[in-house]
């Protein structure tokens, strides 16, 4: 995989990832490291929101599967 190709990541692995950079800028003592997740942090979510407003497929599909896994009853 070069630099300018995609990966896609999502659901668990994502969470993953999110919850190491937090944890990184909570506790690492080096500054640069925190500056470093921080920056990666505003990233991911950043892109997260973007393509939830602008893919209306995945938006549907994440609304659908988790309709259907979630059903409540009265």
């Amino acid at each position: 995989m070069g630099t300018g190709d995609l990966a896609l990541v999502h659901g668990e692995p994502l969470l993953g990832a999110i919850r190491v950079c937090y944890t990184i800028v909570l506790h690492s003592k080096s500054p640069v490291n925190q500056a470093t997740s921080k920056a990666m942090l505003t990233q991911m979510i950043s892109i997260i929101f973007r393509r939830t407003e602008t893919d209306p497929v995945s938006s549907s599909a994440y609304r659908s599967h988790y309709n259907t896994k979630f059903k409540y009853r009265s």
